[in-house]
């Protein structure tokens, strides 16, 4: 008898059965052209602009997990929904069964909130830092809202954002400037202020852990789903 034993499967094996079959057919060169196809700009410039590149390094699911900061099963899961492999009902199921259903319920959110993480609700425009609320009106604020939430995102991938994240903006000081302007409302918190430095030509990023970095976002009029990404 063999000293060494083949690892006991993580999931039960009806989920793995599915996870293999999912992962054949999102690695394939069709499935990743048409995620390449659907990402955004800035994402694929965080990828390196260049496809076959990209897809050189873990193929489709390689790609998403680098953009989304994710587990492999997760990514998995998430690319085939992406590109249309799989439905809404089985990504539920399988996301389930890997432990990592998105729970979007207030007691999500109170959870995140007292953890003391940077937490930010979309829908209602809430943000939250060690426990308590920052009481700024996002609504009135909304070019600083959409800058605290790009760097968020950029942060749990562990990267910067620049002025490409704001199609709109040409001004190559645009997010220098945007953070001082945040930095300088007096209800926003000096000690997360402070986090947020120049990183290289006309970067900005967030010097905090993915881990501590809890975004809800709106799916539908209906579903808050958390961005884990």
């Amino acid at each position: 008898m063999s000293d060494t034993q083949k690892a006991p499967d993580p999931y039960p094996p009806k989920v793995m059965e599915e996870l293999r079959t999912l992962l054949l057919r999102v690695q394939a060169l069709m499935s990743a052209e048409r995620l390449w196809a659907r990402l955004t700009p800035q994402d694929r410039r965080r990828l390196g602009g260049d496809f076959a590149e990209a897809y050189s390094q873990g193929k489709t699911v390689g790609m998403w997990m680098r953009l989304r900061g994710v587990s492999q099963p997760r990514a998995i899961i998430e690319t085939a929904r992406e590109v249309g492999l799989t439905d809404e009902a089985t990504r539920n199921w399988l996301m389930r069964e890997i432990g990592e259903l998105d729970s979007t319920s207030e007691e999500t959110i109170a959870a995140a909130v007292e953890s003391g993480a940077l937490v930010l609700v979309e829908q209602g425009r809430h943000a939250y830092w060690n426990g308590e609320k920052i009481s700024v009106n996002w609504y009135k604020q909304s070019a600083l809202w959409e800058f605290l939430w790009v760097l968020c995102e950029r942060a749990k991938s562990g990267t910067g954002l620049d002025r490409m994240d704001f199609a709109e903006k040409g001004n190559s000081d645009y997010p220098s400037k945007t953070k001082h302007r945040l930095c300088g409302l007096g209800a926003f918190p000096h000690d997360l202020g402070i986090l947020i430095n120049s990183e290289g030509q006309g970067i900005q990023k967030l010097d905090l852990p993915p881990s501590r970095i809890r975004l809800f976002k709106v799916e539908t009029v209906e579903i808050l789903r958390e961005v884990t990404g």
